[in-house]
């Protein structure tokens, strides 16, 4: 089944709460209960793994533009006069990332010149004459340039959205995109603080797991403390216009804050019976809960 064929309903959203507050002692003496947690937790977390890493490679796209003449890649424009003008060119991250690129060496930014400053009929068969008028622009704009991401980076990115499977992804992987993240400069609304964050609890989320279906062990009881903390904190991730979640492709988006805002308020057992799943209903019947 493919990953976008996946999805979690509101009653497993409920089941995953209420199976994050059993203890050790509660899994070891209810084999049952355990193997339900397992299974549970290592489908959410295969179904988030897939999501985020999609969304994640899809936001570095926002890093290199593609141009729409040829297909040339390149970056955010960047004049000198917006990075020099700002500062950002001596910024440590600008040399490390960014080298200068001529404006006349980008198709679309020639054609979108010519057609902006000029009229076709005046500079038709006139290329040379125009590249001459369009240099001594460049000149009264002290120098005008583009300044492109290194094709490192961009070979980086596009190595990156060919992977299909998260798990293909290393530590150091996981580390550059984080760095690009946090040091390139990004508009506002893309890239950031904010995705290195999504792109770190990433690397968590793979990390831990999938479980085992063992026998109880206080090991395996870690492991599940550790995956229920990392996929809770999840549904909590924000990136630059809302959460990172509401794009989950079940449209879990519907139902998933109000679901939420349920667990905060409501005692365990409301949550249980949320869930629909008798054993889980059951277990929170037991006198303990009483």
């Amino acid at each position: 089944m493919g990953w976008y064929k996946m999805a979690i309903t509101q009653q497993q959203f409920y089941s995953f709460y209420a199976y994050s507050v059993l203890s050790g002692e509660d899994l070891r003496q209810n084999p049952i209960l355990l193997y339900g947690i397992i299974e549970h937790l290592n489908y959410i977390r295969d179904y988030y793994l897939r999501f985020l890493l999609k969304a994640i490679v899809g936001e570095l796209g926002y890093a290199v533009i593609k141009d729409s003449c040829n297909h040339d890649n390149w970056a955010f424009t960047y004049t000198a006069d917006d990075a020099l003008g700002d500062g950002i060119a001596q910024e440590p991250f600008f040399s490390q990332y960014y080298e200068p690129i001529q404006l006349w060496d980008i198709p679309s930014w020639r054609d979108k010149y010519w057609n902006h400053n000029y009229y076709e009929d005046d500079i038709l068969g006139c290329e040379d004459k125009f590249k001459e008028i369009y240099e001594r622009d460049i000149k009264l704009k002290n120098g005008i340039r583009c300044f492109k991401l290194k094709d490192e980076y961009i070979n980086f990115i596009e190595k990156i959205e060919k992977l299909e499977y998260p798990n293909l992804l290393k530590d150091s992987d996981y580390n550059t995109i984080k760095s690009l993240f946090n040091d390139l400069w990004w508009d506002h609304d893309f890239g950031g603080n904010l995705w290195a964050n999504i792109t770190e609890w990433t690397q968590r989320l793979q990390k831990n797991g999938p479980l085992p279906q063992n026998k109880y062990s206080q090991n395996l009881f870690n492991k599940i403390q550790k995956l229920i903390m990392t996929i809770d904190t999840i549904h909590s991730l924000e990136h630059n216009t809302n959460k990172v979640l509401t794009e989950l492709p079940g449209g879990e988006h519907k139902w998933m804050q109000k679901a939420l805002d349920i667990v905060g308020k409501e005692d365990i057992k409301e949550i249980a019976r949320l869930s629909k799943d008798m054993s889980i209903i059951k277990f929170f019947k037991s006198e303990k809960f009483t």
